[in-house]
């Protein structure tokens, strides 16, 4: 796991840092407790069978591959939110997900496409207190669009 995390980091994440001179933060870093964490930390549909020592080893490696670079300025750690997303592509599936959704635990964060039908959910979610994020952002107007109904 370390040695795949120092060469990305040679390959990509060195050159852009050189390029612009500049320090480096991950806005975004986190590895679930499951099989393959390492493999695809972003993709849920992953086989998911319960592995903690996978989670706490990707960790590690990401630690000892980031101490001792001078530029690098820190990260931010998945916390205790936890995002789920929406599949529904209209107003009234997406607010009946995301309601369901929320129900679940007060650490669910509703995720849901950056599309006007999505710009009006967030817009009713917020007036009814659940927390969401949007995703599918390709513009600056659709995240404009986004922040304004509430994200």
């Amino acid at each position: 796991m370390n040695a795949r995390l120092q060469g990305y980091m040679q390959n990509r994440i060195i050159s852009f840092q050189q390029r612009w001179n500049k320090p480096v933060l991950f806005t975004e870093v986190g590895y679930r407790s499951t099989d393959y964490a390492a493999e695809q930390p972003w993709n849920n549909s992953a086989p998911n069978g319960l592995n903690t020592q996978q989670q706490a080893d990707c960790y590690e490696a990401f630690f000892e591959s980031w101490a001792n670079v001078p530029w690098f300025a820190g990260a931010e750690f998945w916390g205790q939110d936890i995002s789920v997303e929406t599949v529904s592509a209209d107003t009234a599936g997406m607010l009946e997900e995301a309601r369901r959704f929320a129900a679940w635990h007060p650490a669910v964060v509703v995720k849901v496409p950056s599309t006007p039908d999505g710009w009006a959910v967030v817009k009713q979610l917020k007036d009814e207190g659940i927390r969401t994020n949007v995703t599918l952002c390709f513009s600056v107007s659709q995240a404009l669009f986004a922040a304004l109904a509430g994200a």
